[in-house]
């Protein structure tokens, strides 16, 4: 299945408990943009470049990892590169 040169991806997060406006009052932006990113395929190698906010996990997740347990998720701003269809390691 052939996939499209241009994809984009928008996820947004609100960190209130329950609709509760005074439950998290400590955190003054309770809705935010959690994942934003556009990823751009070349027609020739089957190579992806994705750049924007994404929540990443690499290995165990000790060093570069989301915390999911959070009320606001950890995430980064990254410019990523990837070969599509080669097998890691």
């Amino acid at each position: 299945m052939k996939r499209p040169p241009v994809e984009a991806y928008l996820q947004g997060q609100d960190s209130r408990v329950g609709w509760n406006e005074d439950a998290n009052a400590d955190y003054l932006d309770r809705a935010d943009l959690r994942q934003g990113y556009l990823r751009l395929r070349t027609p020739g190698p089957d190579i992806a470049w994705t750049f924007g906010r994404q929540s990443l996990s690499y290995g165990r997740g000790r060093m570069i990892a989301p915390y999911d347990w959070q009320n606001l998720d950890r995430v980064f701003e990254v410019f990523l590169g990837n070969l599509l269809g080669v097998p890691a390691g």
